[in-house]
């Protein structure tokens, strides 16, 4: 990276993409300009230079987040806003909306459609969970800049996946609101194709692939199983048990009380039941059987 002035850098019209054109990313060139060794910073070096920094501002929490910080969302955060705009632009034209009934011809009202709703409510669903997770784990590296605490491993490869979740999620929903649109959505004015075309942009970011931050969130997630730490930190014996005694209390128990309606808390009741159970279960020993047991009983 290197500053220049702007009046010797020129800027090339050439950003003419399917999405996010209004961010306007064109080429910037320089032409046989000196830049000044100050003027001059390896991107490699941002992290070094960010302690000098943060010395000079130490009451600036943000400057404390970790760089690169994938807690922001700074890619993600913008598409899943394009794709809520989608939904929102669907929800308040669905009721007057239609699409062709057949090759014969007709019109069918969308909002009619029982398919549009299980696919509308679904992809609402989602991205309404990928905002409230964007803001959960924003919230997280908030604090722990603002206590001046480094994150761990785990800590970053779980940000980064849920950079790349959040995209992948959010394209998955836009995509389902512009089937539901239909050819309609194909107009490059419409709302809808504004958004997917947006989303598809922003899910090519490098920073958002998927399968990188699938690999790094599985090593990372091995690694506190291996030094017997489970999830948030808890002991993988002590979270083992507890989940096999909430199955046993909440699931197991349900099904005694639904079989007969009777309440087994107690411990006698329950080995009567176990023992009743075992016995209505033991299979028939046949006609064969029985005169084989009468002729023992004869020879005896």
């Amino acid at each position: 990276m290197f500053l220049v002035p702007r009046e010797d850098a020129t800027t090339i019209d050439d950003w003419f993409p399917t999405g996010l054109r209004a961010t306007g990313s064109r080429t910037m060139a320089v032409d046989d300009v000196f830049v000044p060794d100050h003027r001059v910073q390896a991107t490699r070096d941002t992290t070094h230079n960010l302690t000098e920094v943060r010395a000079l501002h130490p009451t600036f929490d943000a400057l404390h987040a970790h760089w690169p910080s994938a807690a922001r969302f700074p890619f993600a955060a913008v598409g899943v806003g394009a794709v809520w705009g989608a939904v929102e632009h669907f929800a308040r034209t669905a009721a007057s909306s239609t699409r062709v009934a057949n090759a014969l011809g007709g019109t069918v009202r969308l909002a009619d459609q029982d398919y549009v709703a299980t696919e509308f409510a679904e992809a609402a669903g989602e991205i309404q969970m990928a905002m409230q997770l964007i803001e959960k784990r924003s919230f997280d590296a908030s604090e722990r800049a603002r206590q001046r605490r480094t994150p761990s491993e785990a800590d970053l490869a779980l940000e980064q996946r849920d950079n790349a979740l959040v995209t992948r999620v959010a394209l998955r929903s836009v995509q389902r609101i512009y089937s539901l649109v239909g050819s309609k959505a194909e107009h490059p004015a419409h709302p809808v194709s504004l958004a997917k075309r947006d989303m598809e942009m922003v899910s090519h970011h490098v920073t958002l692939n998927w399968r990188q931050s699938a690999v790094r969130y599985l090593a990372s997630f091995l690694e506190l199983f291996r030094t017997d730490r489970g999830p948030c930190g808890t002991s993988v014996a002590l979270w083992s048990a507890g989940a096999v005694a909430f199955f046993y209390d909440h699931h197991l128990g349900a099904l005694r009380s639904a079989d007969d309606g009777h309440d087994h808390s107690d411990d006698r009741g329950r080995r009567g039941r176990l023992r009743r159970r075992g016995e209505a279960g033991r299979p028939s020993r046949g006609r064969h059987a029985q005169r084989g047991d009468r002729r023992q009983r004869h020879h005896r």
